[in-house]
């Protein structure tokens, strides 16, 4: 008597694709490894270059493509914030923001209601603990392209539902398959840091998009507060900067402060740039139970920042204080902090106050 044989359903992932080299050679991952995949772009602004670049590879790896209209809310949760930030005399990462509110708030909410899975091509990993029966996550392979300090907001619920395909992958390699595979990928944005100020002009982008703001010149002063020189507006500068202050000195000078309150720039020699404590805010941790109302673990304070010995202490139901065993070059407002042990994020926060104490 003949058996029916039952088909199994493969389990489906929606997967976020900008039409560049990594989503898509995660995609196409994906589905070589049995996935129903669809992917997903994202419509930020009138520029639909983007997505058509994405539909492209779609078409080309033989999946179903969608496009999610996130103009609206874009706007409202990371450009917004994006100038708010600047305003305020904050270096912010509107990626973080977008990470957070975008795509794993609107994206991965769609995606969890009709798929078993969302997925991104970050390099970092998701591991489960089975000890603890937690889900960690984990940097990347590739330890120059690590990615995992931008992803330190994600859940446990996000987590368990998260495939990182690149994790194990180094940049270089998956530049080659995709070469060898003929993926039809887009690699001249590569490298683009904020992908809605395309000219890289921030003080122009901000008085476009707030025109209520005026942008007015104001002191340069040394950290004794001393005037030095007049600047063109504090947008122009951040936190360690060098270059163009347009003053003449005896030794180097960098900025080591903005106030935006009494619209200033602090100098100060390099030796001034170098602090232990700060303040974070916004805090998140991938498994909150584990944590204590004080520990100590390796911290990250901007992307490309080798991780550093701290002591990490709750001050109340909002902010932690961070300290670092050694002094750090440049901590800057706006940017993250973000909590290591080896080589698993548990957590991180807003860089908001810096304190001068060396």
């Amino acid at each position: 008597m003949a058996t029916l044989k039952t088909k199994i359903k493969k389990p489906a992932v929606l997967t976020a694709m900008s039409g560049g080299t990594d989503s898509s050679f995660a995609a196409y991952l994906l589905k070589k490894r049995g996935y129903a995949v669809t992917g997903i772009t994202m419509r930020v602004d009138e520029d639909t270059s983007q997505i058509a670049k994405a539909k492209r590879v779609a078409e080309g790896i033989g999946i179903p493509h969608l496009v999610r209209d996130v103009r609206r809310e874009f706007n409202l949760r990371v450009i917004d914030y994006f100038c708010r930030q600047y305003i305020k005399g904050y270096t912010p990462n509107p990626c973080l923001a977008c990470n957070r509110f975008i795509k794993f708030g609107l994206l991965f909410n769609t995606a969890t209601e009709q798929y078993d899975y969302f997925a991104t091509g970050h390099y970092a990993r998701v591991v489960y603990e089975t000890r603890r029966k937690i889900y960690c996550l984990v940097k990347g392979k590739d330890k120059k392209k690590d990615q995992s300090y931008v992803l330190y907001m994600l859940t446990q619920k996000q987590l368990s539902r998260l495939l990182l395909p690149l994790g194990n992958y180094t940049k270089q390699t998956v530049r080659q398959r995709v070469k060898q595979l003929r993926l039809p990928v887009d690699t001249e944005s590569e490298s683009q840091d904020i992908c809605f100020v395309r000219d890289e002009d921030y003080t122009s982008f901000i008085r476009k998009f707030r025109p209520d703001f005026k942008i007015a010149c104001g002191n340069i002063k040394n950290i004794r507060g001393e005037i030095l020189g007049e600047h063109k507006g504090y947008l122009n500068y951040t936190i360690g900067q060098r270059k163009g202050l347009g003053i003449a000195y005896k030794t180097p000078l960098y900025v080591a402060g903005i106030d935006a309150k009494k619209n200033e720039v602090v100098v100060g020699e390099e030796k001034d740039l170098f602090k232990r404590v700060f303040t974070v805010t916004d805090i998140s941790f991938t498994a909150p139970r584990d944590i204590k109302q004080k520990f100590c673990a390796q911290v990250k304070i901007r992307y490309h920042h080798q991780p550093a010995k701290a002591q990490i202490r709750k001050v109340d139901k909002n902010s932690w204080q961070v300290e670092f065993f050694k002094p750090q070059k440049a901590i800057t407002p706006g940017q993250a902090a973000v909590f290591y042990k080896n080589e698993r994020v548990f957590g991180g926060g807003i860089i908001n106050r810096v304190e001068s104490r060396f």
